[in-house]
């Protein structure tokens, strides 16, 4: 049987298992919202024909809260994102 305090899927367990192990487990809800934030942006850099919008959902022995769907904010600005050369030919 496979035991873990943070767990995800597909290439998520790639992607974002070491930002969730990095925040640990002791979150706010604010925090662990914001953990997720950060995965679902990074995945979104790495498939860009995917969609910004997500929605969170939030299950607790109260019940399920289920947010309005929202979008990841993203930044193109970087260096390292700006393509300089296309088959050999420099722009």
């Amino acid at each position: 049987m496979y035991e873990d305090e943070v767990v995800a899927t597909g290439f998520g367990n790639y992607v974002c298992l070491p930002l969730l192990r990095k925040a640990g487990t002791d979150l706010s809800k604010d925090e662990a919202r914001k953990v997720l934030e950060d995965c679902m942006r990074v995945l979104f850099y790495r498939n860009c024909k995917s969609s910004t919008k997500i929605q969170i959902a939030s299950v607790t022995a109260a019940g399920v809260e289920i947010g309005e769907p929202f979008d990841v904010s993203t930044y193109w600005g970087y260096e390292g994102f700006k393509h300089t050369e296309y088959h050999g030919i420099k722009k």
